[in-house]
């Protein structure tokens, strides 16, 4: 286990700890009370909640804003030691947990918090259920499901999905992202309180599209094109070129923004064209781009 800063320090804003496997020795405490922000990465190694310094109330994040788990295990193994309990977050406005299960933090210690952002990454059938109208300062709610292959769908990808939101309450914003596939059936999706939505992949376009109308909530539809094909350009020039002659408009959709990037070379300027027929297939629809890939997509 290594550390990028100091462990302990009423001045240390930042702490960054890896956990590496095969590592042996004491592991030393960590001062809970300096850092803004804490970064744990779980490098195929547990890591347990009692390295952080506790007193008699349990432990006291007393300036901590940003917490962020991260577990390299893709299989979601809970690579974490203990549950932890009795921890007080004062000032925590954002927790992202990534691959590790979200019961390893109690979240009786988020309620008096003023939690405003919270982003889980996994698979569906390990999103918690949880009220979330108990986080009274939250406004943005994350679940990045990443890609739907064959284990989500075995286990029961459409049906755990639906039930989390159908489940959800409160007036936060809702924001999903997922990596397109074939597997999903979008025609049974019922998602409510989703607003946002991000599907990464052109594969499935068409059917997303088609299938605004259950995620009724919905206001942004981004697409991130990483590659495309004949097949999948002939699919969505298809769909697009024929909305009117072949569709209803969706004038019960509530979507005002659609944004799609891609690198320049991979958009003809056919398909450019062709998305504008998506302000009739949404009468509400406000803005439509299509924009440059993010380099990070790239690399």
């Amino acid at each position: 286990m290594w550390f990028s800063e100091p462990i302990s320090g009423p001045k240390l804003d930042v702490v960054d700890i890896a956990v590496e496997p095969h590592v042996d020795g004491k592991y030393p405490i960590i001062d809970a009370h300096g850092p803004r922000s804490i970064s744990i990465s779980l490098m195929d190694a547990p890591f347990d909640w009692s390295w952080f310094q506790q007193n008699e109330h349990g432990v006291l994040f007393d300036r901590l804003e940003w917490l962020t788990l991260v577990s390299a295990k893709i299989d979601y193994a809970p690579t974490v030691h203990g549950r932890l309990s009795g921890a007080q977050f004062p000032q925590l406005v954002h927790l992202c947990m990534s691959n590790v299960v979200f019961g390893t933090i109690d979240p009786m210690c988020l309620i008096n918090s003023p939690v405003q952002c919270v982003e889980l990454v996994g698979p569906v059938m390990h999103m918690p259920s949880f009220d979330w109208t108990q986080l009274t300062h939250l406004h943005t709610l994350k679940f990045n499901f990443g890609y739907v292959g064959v284990e989500q769908m075995k286990n029961n990808f459409i049906a755990r999905s639906n039930r989390l939101f159908e489940h959800l309450r409160g007036t936060m914003d809702v924001c999903v992202q997922l990596f397109s596939s074939s597997r999903v059936t979008w025609s049974d999706v019922y998602w409510p309180r989703v607003t946002r939505m991000e599907v990464v992949g052109m594969s499935e376009m068409v059917n997303v599209l088609k299938a605004a109308l259950q995620v009724p909530d919905l206001v942004y539809l981004g697409f991130t094109l990483l590659r495309l094909n004949e097949d999948d350009i002939s699919r969505v020039l298809s769909f697009l070129c024929n909305i009117q002659n072949e569709h209803e408009q969706m004038v019960e959709s509530k979507l005002k923004t659609v944004v799609v990037r891609a690198r320049k070379d991979m958009v003809c300027g056919k398909l450019t064209k062709a998305f504008e027929s998506l302000k009739w297939y949404y009468p509400g629809l406000e803005h439509l781009a299509l924009t440059n890939l993010d380099p990070k997509f790239l690399k």
